[in-house]
């Protein structure tokens, strides 16, 4: 998948709307409760790549909420190079790999099926916020990530980035 280059709402629903199709295809290849099995000593099971999905939309929905109120939104600029490097290794594990931070991590699991529920619930709201604060090619807010405090990126490229992180734990939970 081509790294994003600026935001485009309609690039981004469809890229939605594929990992919709991945996480319905996910949900019927595990049945029971062979999501919560382990593939591996150390790997996660699918439903706690779920989870940890489900963690980091109820980390950024709180900040995508408050971005909101603002009608200076940035939505269309093109990203800079370094976000763009940063975008393309999130998309692809093989290029970046890094600890996830303590509070990403999946506590005690429940089935499936449970963390599922709430996840897609937690996607819709994702995709009506980004339908709502795409305005256009105007202003210039960047919002701080919730994964590291020091860093900050455009409020549009944090949508890309949510979406491209979304990808990369699919793929996770597709291997599980």
């Amino acid at each position: 998948m081509e790294t994003a280059r600026q935001f485009d709402l309609e690039r981004w629903q469809s890229e939605f709307e594929q990992n919709t199709a991945r996480i319905q295809e996910i949900r019927s290849r595990n049945p029971g409760d062979q999501g919560s099995l382990r593939p591996f000593e150390g790997a996660w099971s699918v439903a706690e790549c779920v989870q940890h999905l489900s963690i980091t939309a109820q980390a950024f929905i709180p900040i995508w909420t408050a971005a909101s109120a603002s009608t200076d939104h940035n939505f269309g600029k093109p990203y800079r190079i370094w976000w763009r490097w940063f975008l393309a290794g999130i998309n692809d594990p093989s290029r970046m790999r890094s600890s996830t931070p303590n509070a990403f991590v999946p506590g005690i699991v429940p089935h499936l099926e449970v963390v599922l529920e709430v996840y897609l619930k937690e996607r819709e709201v994702v995709r009506a916020l980004a339908k709502e604060m795409y305005v256009g090619d105007i202003g210039g807010i960047e919002i701080r990530s919730p994964f590291a405090s020091w860093m900050q990126y455009p409020l549009d490229y944090s949508f890309d980035l949510w979406i491209a992180h979304e990808r990369r734990h699919l793929s996770q939970a597709e291997k599980g």
